[in-house]
């Protein structure tokens, strides 16, 4: 989903974060605030983000919503992904977990680039992508130094390329 508009609010955490090694001017951790775009506010949907460096194996993502929620405890690790949906039948919970069936993402993601240039195609995740993400995280962290929201633009055009065949 592209970014069409995001107000990001973020603290600086730099007083109880030793300094991250990959980026030694900022801290280790980050947390942000992502409202949902205008086109969307009234949906009231906002996302409260933490990253960072720091954390030893954290790859788990959790979506909490009014009627259920969506875990994936392994989500950002090569392999073992799994996907858990809790939700309300009733008034009981009920919970599914899903597995993931593994695929070598970096033989698919060198066969999809391979095909794009030998046909001319816009891959999927194109170098504009990568840019709009720069451009995020920058975001957050000038909001964190000036403790103010920051408001990112629409890109000229999508970020993300067509799904691969």
């Amino acid at each position: 989903m592209p970014i069409r508009r995001a107000s990001c609010r973020g603290r600086s955490r730099r007083r109880s974060s030793p300094p991250s090694p990959h980026r030694p001017a900022t801290s280790a951790s980050a947390r942000w605030r992502r409202a949902s775009p205008s086109c969307c506010a009234s949906s009231g949907l906002v996302a409260n983000c933490l990253s960072s460096y720091g954390a030893f194996q954290s790859k788990s993502l959790r979506l909490h919503m009014e009627a259920g929620g969506i875990e994936m405890p392994d989500a950002f690790a090569y392999r073992g992904q799994r996907l858990v949906v809790e939700r309300r039948e009733g008034q009981s919970p009920a919970r599914e977990e899903r597995l993931i069936r593994p695929r070598n993402q970096f033989a698919l993601e060198i066969d999809h680039f391979a095909a794009c240039v030998r046909d001319g195609r816009v891959p999927h995740t194109p170098g504009e992508e990568g840019l709009q993400d720069q451009i995020i995280m920058e975001a957050i962290y000038r909001s964190a130094a000036e403790r103010v929201p920051v408001r990112l633009e629409q890109p000229a055009k999508p970020p993300r390329g067509p799904e691969p065949a």
